[in-house]
């Protein structure tokens, strides 16, 4: 999963700065923000999910 947020990353960042438009760089931005958020909240789930499956109580 990193590697393919790092690749999007990368991406919006070429075309960030090449745009001269602004809005189309705020949106370049904005998409960066969500990918990271995405990631953030994928890990979050993934680790929730292991400590669930774990949780000696429930043996």
């Amino acid at each position: 999963m990193q590697e393919e947020t790092d690749w999007f990353t990368e991406r919006l960042l070429k075309l960030q700065e090449g745009e001269t438009s602004f809005v189309k760089r705020a949106i370049y931005l904005a998409t960066q923000d969500l990918i990271k958020e995405q990631a953030r909240r994928i890990l979050q789930g993934q680790e929730e999910l292991d400590a669930r499956l774990w949780n000696p109580n429930k043996w």
